[in-house]
């Protein structure tokens, strides 16, 4: 994130200065926004952008409060919409050419 010191008798005032925060500690946070040549604390221009996670289509709590039975169906179901969708087609491009030529690709 970019930060900036706003102190008119410091030496870096109106300067840009990239600092680091992963996001968790807050006390992290505090001292990296305090300027190291006069001490006070610098204002944000610009947060730091957030990263798509992964995991943003799964549901944990969801799957975790389901029975058994829900819970075998549930991840059957995501299974088979991942093969159709990923690999379905690769598969059948390798037994093509396995079957034609009776070699592994």
């Amino acid at each position: 994130m970019k930060v900036i010191c706003k102190n008119a008798e410091c030496r870096t005032f109106d300067i840009e200065a990239n600092i680091f925060w992963d996001g968790l500690d807050t006390y992290i946070l505090y001292q990296r926004l305090s300027c190291p040549l006069c001490g006070k604390q610098r204002e944000i221009i610009s947060e730091p952008e957030e990263k798509q996670s992964d995991l943003s289509t799964i549901s944990f709590g969801k799957i975790a409060g389901m029975d058994i039975i829900e819970k075998k169906s549930f991840l059957k179901k995501r299974s088979n919409e991942h093969y159709q969708r990923e690999i379905k087609e690769r598969k059948q491009h390798m037994d093509n050419i396995f079957y034609k030529t009776g070699e592994r690709p």
